[in-house]
């Protein structure tokens, strides 16, 4: 059974995308999310707006949610997943970072970078590292997103 730190209703940062309830009238607000994130980060992003606005986001342990996760970016560590968490994670900072966040976590993400490739490398999944290093990179230089390169030239199931 959950402790009751799961239980109630609480106000958070953000809750996560794959289970979230907005209200029309908070989305007109605050603003739709923002298509320019395409995947993850997205619900983190669209929670700061709404807190920004004056809106409160909240969680509540009441809810039952069965959700099968993962099925469009893939189960491993070294998929699209990672280069759009690298991408995203830029982009995030870069809108709604402090200039003292900004410099945090650049620094964070360039010094952790090594030492992520060396853990994920006796798995095989140092390539994972890299592609988040690639999305961080291709975002700082505005670089259009690799739609070929990540598997997205053609809608899921469609005949290639």
């Amino acid at each position: 059974a959950d402790s009751d730190a799961w239980r109630g209703t609480h106000e958070v940062e953000w809750v996560s995308g794959c289970a979230i309830l907005l209200r029309l009238s908070a989305l007109s607000e605050a603003g739709f999310f923002d298509e320019a994130f395409f995947a993850y980060h997205e619900e983190v992003e669209l929670c700061v707006r709404l807190r920004k606005a004056g809106l409160r986001v909240v969680w509540t342990g009441e809810a039952r949610i069965r959700h099968r996760g993962e099925g469009s970016s893939g189960r491993t560590y070294v998929s699209r997943k990672q280069y759009f968490s690298g991408r995203n994670m830029v982009r995030f900072v870069a809108r709604h970072g402090s200039v003292g966040q900004k410099f945090y976590f650049g620094s964070f993400f360039l010094l952790s970078l090594p030492f992520q490739w060396l853990r994920r490398l006796p798995s095989g999944e140092a390539a994972g590292v890299i592609l988040k290093w690639q999305g961080a990179r291709d975002q700082l230089l505005g670089r259009p997103l690799p739609r070929a390169a990540l598997g997205l030239d053609h809608p899921p199931g469609a005949a290639r």
